[in-house]
């Protein structure tokens, strides 16, 4: 829009020129004052295009900082982006792990429950047996619970990261479409 009215000013300006020279060509003397007011406001116009160019460079050098600032600022949300992805990776690494411990333990606690009943047929044979199977058995439903506990907190953890990172991707596309639009406007 800036380069339009320029060149319309330009334009204008050229076209006052020549008519200006054809006009002292034809204009006796008493026309002089009438032709340096004509010139006094060809040098105004000439001023004011002058003025239109910087005005437009100014704005257009603000615009590439803006868009700079803006890809910058993209650059940094897609860091943050990939470092809470590789964070919930490690994360979803070790509930598979715990997952799998606590798997191995309630195997292991079936496996104990069983002995603990054989153990309380042969109760009459051995009490003392039976009393050092039932505490490893209660050890162990401890250290499940326990192992469950905390494989709740980390899937509470991940889903809070998940949301993070679904938050900081709007962020970024909305950056990224307003940077776009921008530079398109330009």
């Amino acid at each position: 829009m800036l380069r339009k009215d320029i060149d319309d000013l330009q334009k204008r300006y050229q076209a006052s020129e020549r008519r200006c020279e054809e006009l002292v060509m034809q204009v006796p003397e008493s026309t002089r004052p009438l032709l340096r007011q004509i010139e006094a406001m060809q040098e105004a116009t000439a001023r004011k295009a002058d003025a239109w160019d910087e005005a437009e460079r100014s704005l257009n050098l603000q615009l590439q900082l803006n868009l700079q600032d803006a890809e910058a600022k993209a650059a940094a949300a897609e860091e943050k982006e990939r470092s809470v992805n590789e964070h919930l990776s490690k994360t979803l690494s070790r509930i598979n792990v715990l997952e799998a411990q606590i798997s191995c333990l309630k195997t292991e606690q079936t496996q104990l429950s069983k002995s603990l009943e054989k153990e309380r047929q042969r109760a009459s044979e051995s009490r003392q047996d039976y009393l050092a199977l039932k505490e490893e058995a209660d050890t162990h439903k401890g250290h499940v619970h326990q192992l469950e506990e905390e494989m709740k907190k980390l899937k509470r953890k991940h889903k809070l990261e998940m949301q993070e990172t679904l938050t900081q991707h709007n962020l970024l596309q909305q950056v990224s479409f307003v940077a776009h639009q921008h530079f398109i406007t330009c």
